[in-house]
């Protein structure tokens, strides 16, 4: 896992090892219902498109859902698609609010990520998935979740 995580630039190596000071705690959720709730409330914030109950359900064994918590309150949820070898995120929902500060649920995120990595690579994955690459975007937002992609090192394929 060291070596994954000397993969990492500077900024994200300390941006998890901060989460882990800062007592974020990560752990599998799985719970549908929270799941959509959450994501939804998130995808309204960001003019993105809202997911439903059926569609999680239709995931049903090939999805994996896990949570970055900070005193019991969610502070990141990701949706993984899986098949033993390979892990692809389908959706990552933040926290939207001004009670917990922006650089706490980023770091959270960076802090769930790693531990997503270790957890597949723990049980036999190949390949950890980011989802989509904006490649040669002009859009600042696309770029600046490019460079969070990049953040973790790994390639890029097409």
């Amino acid at each position: 896992m060291e070596k994954i995580f000397e993969g990492f630039t500077k900024e994200t190596q300390y941006e998890i090892r901060r989460a882990e000071r800062d007592g974020i705690k990560v752990c599998i959720c799985n719970e549908d219902e929270k799941f959509v709730e959450f994501f939804n409330s998130f995808a309204r914030e960001r003019n993105l498109v809202q997911t439903t109950r059926d569609k999680i359900d239709s995931l049903s064994g090939n999805k994996l859902i896990t949570e970055a918590q900070l005193d019991e309150q969610t502070l990141v949820l990701h949706l993984y698609i899986c098949d033993g070898k390979i892990a692809r995120l389908l959706y990552s929902a933040t926290r939207i609010d001004a009670v917990v500060a922006k650089s706490v649920i980023g770091r959270a995120n960076r802090f769930l990520h790693y531990e997503d990595i270790k957890y597949f690579k723990e049980h036999g994955y190949e390949t950890y998935d980011l989802g989509g690459y904006a490649k040669d975007t002009q859009d600042p937002k696309l770029r600046g979740i490019n460079v969070f992609k990049e953040s973790f090192g790994g390639t890029i394929v097409e």
